[in-house]
């Protein structure tokens, strides 16, 4: 969709990509000026304290690594590759946990 939403609003929709990937899967073709990304990042910890709507309806594969306590393998994962996929002076922006903030 976001693709589409970019071919409408874009003058140039080559200046916009959007991929679906898991960074270990990901061969990096470009370089790329933003990354943008909204991995699993709840910390096991927290998986039952989330509200039912929440836990119940979403996948836990999206909500959670399902393997650290912290919830931060898929994004330290993401952080050790951003110098492979981006160019100097890129920006990523990343969903996390408040309390992961200070982990980084």
């Amino acid at each position: 969709m976001s693709q589409a939403n970019a071919q409408q609003i874009l003058d140039d929709s080559t200046r916009y990509r959007a991929l679906l990937s898991s960074i270990e899967e990901y061969k990096a073709t470009t370089k790329y000026d933003l990354v943008v990304s909204n991995p699993p990042y709840i910390p096991m910890r927290d998986m039952v304290t989330l509200n039912p709507n929440v836990r119940n309806y979403e996948s836990h594969v999206a909500l959670s690594d399902g393997s650290s306590e912290d919830g931060m393998d898929i994004i330290r994962s993401i952080l050790d590759r951003l110098e492979h996929i981006c160019q100097s002076g890129a920006v990523c922006w990343m969903e996390i946990d408040p309390s992961q903030a200070k982990l980084l």
